[in-house]
């Protein structure tokens, strides 16, 4: 080991290696990583900020510390390119980086003795007997491909880092009083009516003069003939078949359970043969089917597909099933899966509306997609005034086969609406329910759909419940994400003022690692 520490040229004695080996056990810290990833190769630096560069080995430990986590929560679906970890990886970087230099502005620079503090409390690296293990220190160095000098300034740069962040979340304060009212806001309860009025749920009829004026009005023939070539699934129909099926399957053959998986292929043949001989005795199809198929659903369905397309099953089975007539069965079918026996049910021949008979149909859903916001709107605003007037509006209701339901119990600061969902319109139209003013004055508008709505019931907050501790614990947290509101609103500023003096460069090469990744992939 050198005898020297960081840049400071101060002699560093055995017990400061040891104290700062005892941070490389703090995996919660850095995480253990392995830089001799697919990215080890990438030249020159990742990205600049100022006079900071951000080394090839430092991107390459992140991004595998990054990926690793990333791997834990997606498995099997995780996609380095799909996720952007390269270009994320090196913004976090940046960021890092323009934190720590608005940082040493402030005079917050961590000194030799603060990262020998930290490091002293951290009880890492030692052997069986608890003592300081130089040959661990040294592996964990050589296998994160750090120096002495790198990895102590990368510790320097976190703890000035998190003097930042404690000198700023540390000076905010919340009210005792704005505690109180976040308490009366939230623990606040309600219970909310609506009327729901759909658009495209309306029954609503429209006359022979109507629909033929639309017809036959300019421009009508490209829109209709524009909706029947976007909406080819509602006009052409393919050919299906109703079946039911029988399988054996075996040792090697897809999706093959555990206790097929016992039986060899020609077992396998061998019990499918028997199997269609007993279906052939006029055995019950579906008992015969629960009792014999290999197939887990099959046992509870007694083999049931419903319809399907040709294409939805293998094609060996397809072809046969498309040449059965209904009743009749198939002979023993092998595809990947196994050995089938098939019965067809039912059959459904293709089916294709053309244009001219689709065109009434497609006629009166444009008319309607136009008309029914506007039936919507004006059946909810009748209601709407009718209430205002003290009715209740029964009649009208029956008339619009309309019905109040109720959201259920929700605080005032619910993200979500139980039946109104989270639109920022739907939260303030409920914000203005108050037991003196229970109807919203407005038809509210969300999404396609009209709402009105009323206040069932209004449960206040019981300050009462409110006791010393528990307004504490509140303060403490509201003070805790206010600063960090605070800290987070820095991180984004000290990025956008380095970036308005073009002092931020990223390698070209490091953010095309992700189409390179996602390309990998695909191949």
């Amino acid at each position: 080991m050198s005898q020297q520490s960081g840049s400071t040229g101060k002699s560093v004695s055995k017990s400061t290696y040891l104290i700062l080996a005892l941070a490389l056990g703090a995996m919660t810290f850095f995480g253990m990583c392995n830089p001799q990833g697919p990215n080890s190769g990438l030249p020159g630096i990742a990205g600049s900020v100022g006079d900071e560069e951000i080394t090839q080995q430092e991107f390459v430990r992140a991004y595998e510390r990054q990926s690793e986590q990333l791997r834990r929560q997606y498995g099997d679906d995780f996609n380095a390119g799909a996720l952007k970890v390269a270009s994320t990886v090196l913004d976090q970087l940046i960021s890092g980086r323009a934190l720590y230099l608005k940082a040493v502005d402030l005079g917050l620079k961590a000194t030799d003795d603060e990262v020998i503090n930290y490091l002293g409390n951290i009880d890492a690296f030692t052997d069986k007997d608890g003592k300081f293990s130089q040959e661990f220190f040294i592996r964990f160095l050589r296998g994160n491909r750090y120096s002495e000098a790198s990895f102590q300034e990368e510790l320097r740069r976190t703890l000035t880092i998190e003097k930042l962040r404690q000198s700023i979340t540390g000076s905010t304060f919340v009210s005792s009083k704005a505690v109180e009212m976040d308490y009366k806001i939230s623990e606040t309860k309600i219970d909310v009516e609506y009327l729901k009025f759909e658009p495209q749920k309306l029954n609503i009829e429209l006359d022979d003069n109507e629909l033929e004026g639309f017809m036959n009005a300019e421009g009508s023939d490209a829109k209709i003939k524009a909706w029947y070539e976007s909406h080819q699934s509602e006009f052409k129909v393919e050919e299906k078949v109703k079946a039911r099926h029988i399988l054996i399957s075996y040792k090697g053959a897809m999706n093959a359970t555990a206790a097929a998986a016992k039986r060899s292929k020609a077992d396998a043949k061998k019990k499918a043969e028997e199997v269609l001989a007993k279906a052939k005795a006029d055995s019950n199809f579906i008992d015969l089917a629960k009792a014999e198929t290999d197939e887990p659903n099959g046992k509870k369905t007694g083999g049931d597909l419903g319809f399907f397309a040709r294409g939805a099953m293998v094609k060996e089975f397809s072809d046969v099933a498309f040449k059965l007539e209904a009743g009749q069965m198939s002979e023993v079918v092998e595809s990947p899966f196994g050995f089938h026996i098939i019965k067809v049910e039912q059959k459904q021949a293709a089916k294709e509306t053309s244009l001219d008979d689709a065109t009434p149909k497609i006629a009166k859903t444009l008319i309607l997609q136009d008309k029914g916001p506007k039936v919507a709107e004006e059946r909810a605003q009748k209601v709407l005034e009718q209430l205002k007037s003290g009715s209740d509006a029964k009649d009208l209701l029956g008339e619009y086969k309309a019905e109040w339901k109720k959201t259920g119990e929700i605080s005032l600061t619910s993200r979500y609406v139980p039946g109104l969902g989270s639109q920022p319109e739907v939260k303030d139209a409920i914000l203005t329910l108050t037991p003196e003013q229970k109807l919203h004055e407005k038809v509210l508008k969300s999404g396609k759909n009209f709402y009105v709505l009323r206040l069932a019931k209004f449960k206040e907050a019981d300050l009462s419940k409110l006791h010393e501790n528990r307004r504490k614990q509140l303060t403490a947290s509201a003070s805790f994400s206010l600063g960090y509101g605070f800290y987070n609103a820095f991180e984004s500023g000290a990025v956008k003022d380095f970036e308005k003096t073009q002092d931020i460069s990223k390698a070209d090469e490091y953010l095309a690692i992700d189409a390179q990744q996602a390309a990998a992939r695909e191949h």
